[in-house]
């Protein structure tokens, strides 16, 4: 019974331990991730990760030159890394830096001065288009100035000629009624003239009857005498 009961007692403590120990691990682990540092891999060559911190341990990936990997702890020379959402490993410390390397800066500067060029290349295709839009609108503006200052001078002609149109109106109607005047006037003389010449011509038959008339007359006393002093 007593070897039995220490036996439990063993494994109890070999449970607790173990439960102890992977809480260790656990909160080694979670603090680790949660004050990871961002590193890259340095060096124009590929290194090795592997599942422990050490050259005896086995190789489980590789990584090259620029890599992006979190640090989660260090050994002696070596540091545990992860280099994916669910994959981690050991890797030498002395491939490692914080800084990011040379050659990804100039990929990032020479990838920016691409994007800036093509965006340079846009906007002067884009001032191009503009200029040339704007050349149309002056020319537009040139020949709608031209027309206004046409319309300008043909309204003074034209209010000129209005003007004169005015006068030689005026003038017109001076004229025409001046001429009707006359009209009427050489009318009157000419109706006056036409009893005039009415009244002559009556008055010379007028006349040449009143003589024939009178000298008829006379004829016939004449006869009469004559007669009466035959008797």
């Amino acid at each position: 019974m007593k070897s039995s009961a220490n036996q439990t007692v063993s494994l109890f403590s070999h449970a607790a331990a173990l439960k102890a120990l992977c809480c260790f691990f656990l909160w080694i682990t979670c603090f680790g991730v949660a004050n990871a540092r961002t590193l890259y891999v340095v060096d124009s060559f590929v290194i090795t990760v592997r599942t422990g911190p050490g050259g005896d341990y086995h190789v489980i990936e590789s990584l090259k030159t620029g890599d992006k990997v979190d640090e989660l702890e260090r050994s002696g020379d070596w540091t545990r890394v992860q280099f994916s959402e669910d994959r981690e490993g050991w890797v030498l410390s002395r491939y490692l830096q914080e800084d990011i390397p040379d050659f990804l800066v100039v990929q990032k500067l020479t990838s920016d001065a691409k994007i800036n060029n093509e965006h340079i290349k846009q906007l002067e295709k884009e001032n191009n288009a503009l200029t040339t839009k704007y050349n149309m609108v002056q020319e537009q503006f040139a020949e709608l100035s031209k027309e206004h200052q046409e319309l300008q001078t043909g309204a003074q002609e034209y209010l000129k000629l209005k003007e004169e149109y005015e006068s030689i109106r005026k003038g017109l109607e001076e004229v025409t009624n001046s001429n009707q005047q006359r009209a009427l006037q050489i009318e009157a003389l000419q109706d006056i003239r036409k009893v005039q010449w009415f009244l002559a011509g009556a008055g010379v038959i007028f006349g040449g009857w009143l003589m024939g008339f009178v000298t008829g007359r006379m004829k016939m006393k004449k006869k009469h005498g004559l007669t009466f002093s035959l008797k």
